[in-house]
């Protein structure tokens, strides 16, 4: 039940460090120019309130991240509300899981901004019953030298996690393709939800996904909209997927949608800017057994 508020941080190591709290509040802050992390969570945690607060680099500065869970760092409870997090060399969220499984579970980021973070604006190793809402992301993922850009990316480990929702976002201009090639032209994406089982990382810890809802938001490449299952491997889940009401309209240079999964990926009443059912299933691309329907 311990509050911060309206202060200035900068020029440290980390600027708030969360370690074994309960009912923590972050309010009206300003984490600026940080060396390392804006927010950095040890231990384990629960109901965290992040709201109104700023995590800024101004300047690009290697290995920085706004908000940092480690492997063995739990977290059950998080908002972050009225916030941005942006100019990160690395990631803006960065969420790692360890080979024994701990929480991070019930999640709300809403009305926020994650802008301008130079690799992934948001990476989930772990992440169960979460709502991402009105959020405003643009420019994550922009990095001409790393291989794995993306707006979000959902890579999930060694353990089973269901509910997952983003709706109302804006997820635009991020994803670019980027490292040495040879690149998967499907590698790069605004957006990327996977559940990790396969081989040879993974099969033997398999994780898995139910029950992803993407709804009403605009999302844009440039390389590729929204992929489920890793590049180059086919997964068995996410299961219960529906995507109803996006903006998929945008002018992809690959697919605004591609599906590695042996599960379905039910599409309803989404924009893809054409009436015309074969112009819209060319912006598809589809592997394992499952079906984008």
């Amino acid at each position: 039940n311990v509050t911060i508020q309206n202060m200035y941080v900068t020029n440290y190591q980390d600027a708030v460090l969360l370690n074994g709290v309960a009912s923590p509040i972050i309010n009206n802050m300003a984490l600026v120019d940080y060396c390392r992390y804006g927010v950095s969570f040890g231990g384990n945690n629960s109901s965290v309130q992040i709201l109104q607060t700023n995590s800024q680099r101004t300047s690009i500065l290697a290995n920085t991240v706004g908000i940092r869970v480690g492997t063995a760092n739990a977290v059950n409870g998080l908002l972050i509300n009225n916030s941005s997090i942006t100019g990160n060399a690395l990631q803006g969220i960065v969420v790692f899981q360890d080979a024994v499984p701990v929480a991070f579970d019930n999640i709300t980021i809403t009305n926020s901004t994650i802008s301008n973070n130079l690799q992934k604006g948001m990476y989930f190793e772990k992440l169960n019953n979460a709502l991402f809402s009105n959020l405003t992301m643009a420019n994550n993922g922009t990095d001409p030298t790393y291989g794995f850009n993306n707006g979000i990316d959902i890579n999930l480990k060694y353990s089973n996690y269901s509910n997952i929702t983003i709706e109302d976002c804006d997820i635009i201009n991020s994803g670019y393709v980027g490292g040495m090639p040879p690149i998967d032209p499907q590698n790069a994406a605004a957006i990327a939800i996977k559940a990790r089982d396969d081989a040879p990382s993974y099969s033997g810890n398999p994780a898995t996904l139910n029950s992803v809802t993407i709804t009403n938001n605009r999302i844009s490449g440039p390389q590729n909209g929204i992929r489920f299952g890793e590049f180059g491997k086919i997964n068995n889940t996410p299961t219960n997927v529906l995507m109803e009401g996006n903006d998929l309209s945008f002018p992809f240079a690959h697919k605004a949608v591609v599906r590695r999964t042996n599960a379905d990926v039910n599409m309803l009443c989404n924009w893809h800017g054409s009436t015309s059912l074969p112009v819209i299933l060319a912006t598809f691309a589809e592997a394992g057994t499952g079906s984008t329907i």
